[in-house]
């Protein structure tokens, strides 16, 4: 389609301003499953990159494989060969992913699972234990995170003792975590500094959420109650999980500064951190009163249920969790969805608001209006015919949700934060559903998404 474009600026006498705040949070919700067809998907984790690792029957509706979607399209990592499933935890900024490849054997009414752990990478699977060059007679079972130096973290079993180990694989060299005193550690997470996060038993028979640095493992203790763990970690070393009090709730916890801080919930008896990000931003899982499960966002100590900031329709609602967010704020989960049950869902956050197009038919010059800029910013209107998500350039981990969009205008905010921009459309747009979103590279912003069917 092609489109001829004007730009209008607004503009006010008075002192240049910094963009004003929006009245409230904002998301747009993206189901993966729009874009792939799947019936079944998790995201686990999504990068700076906004790769998404985790799983889904892309290959059948019997197994589950690993899976990674690369601008919102899924594609299969496979199994090693003789497995039956495979599953994927996270993938680092060189495109390696690490999983499980599992073997399932069935005797009479049982069923036995054999885990390994693997290495995706460059289009094949590689059992990890097969790389060990320190001379370890170990058993990986599985890998649970990589970071961007490929340091890779995990749990197995020391095959000459037949004892439970978690250890950190890197370049050859297989090193064990050890414990806060007890039989075993599970480690979670990793960030770039090499600083691990996990649950370790402890002498006393508890459960504790640990950060392991240099060969150190510290406790980080318990909200009063018996057990707690840590499930990620960022770039600060601040840490995420979920802790217990006295009565036995679980609380969502922030580690900081040599702080346990209680996050709050949404108005229930069990809560947890999932994922946190270097600007502090937190996502997880909290019940409300009555025990429904909802995902939340976490900001200077404000906890939200973001379903409640998503734009009307599509069938949202129920049970939810969020589990990862990257730098850019952009987090997945699953959200039950009518008609589909738990979708795979991408929730993005908007700082810009976009106006519909004004008056929407072909052959005439429409107007889009975009509010919430930096004054003296350039702003882009994008279009296309489907939803997606595609890197926006020098935006670590942002995305525009359009698949393959094209500029339509652009312009520069004037000194009230609004740009109009003036578009031709064609007579051979009419009738015809387009998806249309502004960004301001400059600082990575982006808008809301209107879907119109041009008249």
């Amino acid at each position: 389609m092609t489109i001829l474009y004007r730009c209008c600026l607004y503009g006010l006498v008075g002192l240049l301003a910094a963009s004003p705040a929006l009245a409230q949070y904002r998301f747009e919700i993206l189901d993966l499953n729009d874009l792939n067809p799947t019936a079944l998907a998790v995201p686990y984790t999504i990068n700076d990159q906004g790769v998404i690792t985790g799983i889904s029957d892309l290959e059948g509706p019997v197994f589950t494989v690993a899976t990674v979607w690369i601008d919102g399209r899924a594609t299969s990592l496979g199994i090693f060969p003789g497995d039956h499933i495979s599953d994927a935890y996270a993938t680092n900024l060189s495109g390696q992913t690490v999983g499980t490849s599992t073997y399932i054997e069935h005797f009479h009414d049982l069923i036995y699972f054999y885990p390994t752990a693997v290495l995706f990478e460059n289009g094949g699977i590689t059992e990890l234990e097969t790389l060990i060059q320190s001379g370890q007679n170990w058993e990986l079972l599985s890998a649970a995170d990589i970071n961007d130096g490929g340091q890779i973290i995990g749990s197995g079993r020391d095959l000459d003792t037949e004892t439970p180990i978690s250890y950190l694989f890197e370049e050859g060299i297989a090193t064990e975590l050890g414990t806060l005193g007890g039989y075993a550690t599970t480690p979670y997470a990793i960030n770039n500094a090499g600083e691990i996060v996990g649950q370790s038993w402890t002498s006393g028979g508890q459960n504790h959420a640990f950060i392991w640095d240099e060969g150190v493992m510290t406790d980080l203790g318990t909200f009063g109650g018996r057990d707690s763990r840590a499930l990620n970690v960022n770039e600060f070393g601040q840490a995420v999980g979920g802790s217990e009090l006295p009565n036995g709730r679980e609380r969502a916890v922030l580690w900081a500064d040599g702080r346990s801080i209680d996050l709050g919930d949404l108005g229930g008896e069990q809560a947890n951190a999932n994922s946190i990000n270097d600007t502090g931003q937190i996502v997880g899982f909290s019940t409300d009163e009555v025990w429904n499960a909802h995902m939340f966002f976490w900001e200077d100590s404000l906890m939200i249920d973001p379903l409640d900031y998503i734009p009307p329709g599509g069938g949202w609602g129920g049970r939810a969790n969020a589990y990862s967010i990257n730098e850019a704020g952009q987090f997945v989960g699953t959200v039950y969805r009518e008609g589909e049950g738990d979708a795979p869902a991408v929730l993005t956050p908007v700082e810009l608001e976009l106006s519909d197009l004004v008056p929407g038919r072909a052959g005439e010059v429409n107007s889009v209006t975009v509010k919430g800029l930096t004054p003296g910013e350039t702003v882009h209107v994008v279009y296309g015919g489907s939803a997606g998500m595609t890197a926006i350039p020098g935006c670590p981990g942002a995305t525009i949700l359009i698949s393959g969009p094209r500029v339509a205008g652009t312009a520069v905010a004037g000194m009230d934060g609004s740009a109009e921009i003036e578009v031709f459309i064609p007579e051979a747009a009419a009738g015809r559903t387009f998806r249309i979103q502004a960004v301001q590279q400059s600082e990575c912003l982006e808008s809301n998404v209107v879907t119109q069917t041009i008249e």
